[in-house]
């Protein structure tokens, strides 16, 4: 299967099937806020899949979700994966991915539910973990420069207790502490 461009999983899904991607050449994709599961073989042989920032309603990634996944460079896994099967080294998610794929997560420590070989590519040398890293430092080493905000628009409340830096709009011009 050929995809010519991103893609983007809509809200109304919550678990992506195994083999769903497997072996198609999709460049990258956003997976909607309403995903809770990455099965076994998700993206398995998925050789143009680069980059991948898992949301967090994601708590559980199984057996070879990214396994041959040879153009993955970066991933980021949030505070809610809890479970990450991986009980030998060929079912690591991300068995012969990358050499060198740089994997990004809040977690300060491997949680107790994530399996032994949990980031295991050919051998556990070739893959980079940084832990205690917010989406924000995941998104700074690939290019952006923080976040925006582009409107005051908006009522919407967000938790921003993990920012390092934020770019306001310049219409800003005062704070106030509430």
């Amino acid at each position: 299967v050929s995809f010519e461009a991103h893609l983007t999983i809509p809200d109304s899904v919550t678990s992506i099937g195994s083999y769903a991607f497997a072996k198609t050449d999709i460049p990258s994709i956003t997976l909607s806020a309403g995903v809770t599961t990455i099965s076994s073989y998700t993206f398995y042989y998925c050789t143009s899949l680069t980059k991948l920032v898992i949301p967090s309603s994601v708590t559980t990634i199984n057996n070879n979700a990214f396994g041959y996944c040879t153009a993955l460079s970066s991933i980021y896994i949030p505070l809610s994966v809890t479970t990450i099967s991986a009980s030998s080294a060929a079912n690591s998610p991300f068995y012969q991915a990358k050499s060198g794929c740089a994997i990004y997560t809040r977690h300060t420590q491997k949680p107790s539910g994530w399996g032994y070989y949990w980031y295991y590519r050919t051998t556990s040398a070739g893959m980079s973990v940084y832990w205690n890293k917010t989406l924000v430092d995941y998104k700074a080493s690939y290019g952006a420069s923080g976040v925006s905000v582009a409107s005051t628009e908006s009522a919407q409340t967000y938790d921003v207790s993990y920012l390092n830096h934020a770019v306001m709009p310049s219409i800003i011009s005062k704070k106030t502490d509430y």
